[in-house]
């Protein structure tokens, strides 16, 4: 096998999450298990972005298994801080595709989170109200293409429950 092919796979196995602890940003796993006080923490996904552009990136993290429902999964977000991560914010029955709006209140970004409702997928708008984002999406306003001009999708990466501890 040819040196550039092997780094090929390599390259691709990094994408593809295969050495996801190694990837997991400190102090992320320890922030998560300070969130799930004692739950089993079966693995989760993460996506980094900054939502109050302070030049830290906050940890947007879907939980799997005993966390999902019929409508998702529990969405937990997390502050940067220059020790790890804060607990911020938890909303329920979150799923992939999350977006994230141009849009700012009290400092934070608004965030698109798809749930299922009434067996469809809608896309909700979750904005920051000074304290915390939204518990339920399915409550929230449905965004509009109008909403999601100029936005970007964030990228999940998995970790399986051996990573986490």
């Amino acid at each position: 096998m040819s040196h550039k092919f092997s780094s090929l796979i390599i390259a691709a196995a990094l994408l593809c999450g295969a050495s996801a602890k190694a990837q997991v940003p400190k102090g992320l796993n320890e922030a998560i298990q300070v969130f799930a006080r004692g739950e089993k923490v079966e693995g989760y996904s993460y996506s980094m972005a900054d939502l109050n552009n302070d030049g830290k990136q906050e940890a947007l993290v879907l939980m799997s298994g005993d966390w999902c429902g019929s409508g998702g999964c529990s969405l937990a977000i997390f502050k940067a801080t220059d020790r790890g991560f804060k607990f911020l914010s938890s909303s329920t029955i979150s799923q992939e595709p999350i977006s994230v709006l141009k849009e700012v209140r009290y400092g934070w970004q608004t965030l698109v989170v798809s749930t299922n409702f009434d067996a469809r997928q809608v896309h909700a708008l979750m904005r920051y109200n000074g304290a915390r984002y939204p518990l339920n999406p399915s409550i929230e306003k449905l965004a509009g293409k109008s909403e999601m001009k100029g936005s970007f999708k964030l990228i999940f990466t998995s970790v399986n429950g051996r990573n986490v501890e």
